[in-house]
């Protein structure tokens, strides 16, 4: 369950990121939606390379604090008007595992 400071910082997310977030990496486009209801969190990424099928992985975050999201998966940080995601099961080849990617909303 989530706690009051946690769904304070994902409504905060929330107004901040209504629509997807953008990143670019190598030619590949990576994007990020945030969804939220009572009890949970769910990040879901989209990476695609250039004449490559979409790869998608979904996140569900039990725990937050004030200004980062962290679980066994990732680690989300929130910035202004930027999310700073660094995944640590990313499923996909062509995101390492110790790379941070910046998402800005378009």
């Amino acid at each position: 369950m989530l706690t009051k400071r946690s769904i304070l910082f994902i409504l905060v997310l929330l107004s901040l990121f209504q629509s997807a977030c953008f990143a670019e990496m190598g030619g590949a486009n990576l994007s990020i939606d945030i969804r939220a209801n009572e009890t949970s969190l769910k990040i879901i990424r989209i990476f695609q390379e250039p004449g490559l099928p979409k790869e998608s992985k979904s996140y569900k975050i039990n725990k937050s604090d004030k200004s980062f999201i962290v679980n066994n998966e990732i680690l989300l940080v929130s910035a202004k008007s930027e999310i700073l995601l660094l995944e640590k099961k990313s499923g996909s080849f062509s995101i390492p595992t110790d790379i941070w990617v910046l998402y800005t909303k378009k």
